[in-house]
């Protein structure tokens, strides 16, 4: 697992940074304080425009606690089927990984503390590269 910096991975995967500047142009509202159209920072790239297709994923459970093994057990099976090597998690704007907190569970504050010692900084506004081992 890697912190990677957000600008370096718009550099590198243009087609991220494709997706992303159109994300943020169809959210983008000048008339918003600064402090919230700051975290727009892929506004202003200069992006090519990919023919790509998105896509949803979902896994119907009605049990809970079975519900994060189903949701790996398939992405996993994805992941193989289509030979990825890596998965880049990045927010569609500059934001905390934890900026969310609604109702934080006790599991979820440990995890928001471990991540935080490991990276060494709060608040995390990086993104994180997953290197897959399948």
């Amino acid at each position: 697992m890697k912190l990677l910096d957000r600008q370096d991975v718009f550099k590198q995967y243009k087609i991220l940074a494709s997706h992303i500047h159109g994300i943020q142009q169809s959210f983008y509202d000048e008339d918003e304080e600064e402090s919230y159209t700051s975290k727009f920072d892929a506004i202003s790239l200069t992006v090519k425009d990919y023919n790509t297709h998105n896509f949803c994923a979902r896994v119907a459970s009605d049990q809970k606690a079975l519900h994060p093994l189903e949701i790996s057990g398939k992405l996993k099976a994805l992941f193989t089927e289509i030979d990825c090597e890596a998965l880049i998690l990045i927010p569609f704007i500059k934001l905390d990984f934890f900026s969310s907190k609604i109702l934080p569970t006790p599991i979820l504050l440990k995890l928001i503390r471990i991540w935080q010692h490991i990276f060494l900084q709060k608040p995390i506004l990086k993104l994180l590269k997953f290197l897959l081992q399948i």
